[in-house]
């Protein structure tokens, strides 16, 4: 006599099969990445239009765009790379690289998140729409061609930090201090050069991607000393000259910590690969980051 499941636990499985599915789906969006998008706030708050619900509102329109669009390349990205990704210890159990995703589901998912994440830029003005264009464009390119090129690569990703912060800015009509956007090109080349180091040091030469062989760990541990440095002193820089006086000095010894922190933590665990589980995974790095946030919001609003 042949067996046949009952009709329920079919049902059930079907269920838990299609359940699987929308999680795997959700995971290729790399949520967690959207915190990057957050600079796009860094315009409305430094210049005290943040109570400006009429601003607010289009600063948060901007952000859901850039958080549809980014995991949008972050699924062109994987599907570019997974043959490579299906060899990294890590990398192969995402969802695409590991079968979870099949390359249909996932070209479909990526259609339908940059069509909308577009269509709302476009809502938001010439501007934002350009510089959201820029960023994808720039990304595209990054992911096809110049992610194979060594300094060239990193100094893209950083670039791709500083539009989120002009795309900020642009979708208020607002202008904000030059010294703010060299901050932050410096702290993204700060993430990127302990990103690739960490790539390095936790997947070793032999992971398949040619532009890791072209960075000497001691050269990248030189060029974040460089960065540090540099990252340090265009804060406190900005932080003298701001137009909110010299109060936001006060400021400083959180970034220092913050940055001190974040290299304590490449050295003893290894992190940075991935700077957002830094973000998510460190109390200490993480309170820090509060801190810091408070304050600066108590100096800009309330001093």
């Amino acid at each position: 006599m042949k067996y046949t499941e009952a009709p329920g636990n079919q049902e059930l499985l079907f269920l838990k099969k299609s359940m699987n599915s929308l999680i795997a789906l959700f995971k290729t969006l790399r949520y967690k990445q959207w915190a990057k998008n957050l600079l796009l706030f860094a315009g409305i708050i430094f210049v005290r239009k943040l109570t400006d619900m009429f601003l607010l509102k289009r600063v948060l329109y901007g952000f859901i765009t850039y958080c549809l669009i980014s995991s949008a390349l972050y699924i062109f990205n994987d599907i570019m790379d997974l043959v490579s990704d299906r060899d990294h210890p890590r990398k192969r159990n995402r969802p695409i690289a590991s079968g979870a995703v099949s390359i249909r589901a996932a070209v479909i998912w990526l259609c339908g998140l940059g069509l909308i994440g577009l269509i709302i830029a476009g809502e938001l003005g010439v501007p934002f729409f350009l510089v959201t264009l820029v960023y994808i464009i720039l990304t595209v390119a990054y992911t096809l061609y110049f992610k194979k090129i060594v300094i060239i690569d990193v100094m893209i990703i950083a670039t791709g930090f500083v539009l989120r912060t002009l795309a900020g800015t642009v979708v208020i009509n607002i202008k904000i201090s030059s010294w703010l956007l060299i901050c932050t090109l410096l702290l993204a080349l700060f993430l990127a050069l302990v990103k690739r180091r960490q790539e390095i040091s936790n997947s070793g030469l032999g992971s398949g991607r040619k532009t890791l062989e072209s960075y000497p760990i001691t050269f990248l541990d030189q060029a974040i000393t460089i960065v540090t440095g540099s990252t340090l002193t265009g804060y406190f820089l900005y932080a003298f000259s701001s137009w909110h006086g010299e109060h936001l000095l006060l400021t400083v010894p959180f970034v220092i910590y913050g940055v001190f922190r974040y290299l304590l933590l490449i050295h003893r665990e290894r992190a940075g690969e991935e700077p957002e589980e830094v973000l998510f995974s460190d109390l200490p790095f993480l309170v820090n980051l509060a801190l810091w946030v408070i304050t600066c919001l108590l100096i800009i609003y309330l001093w």
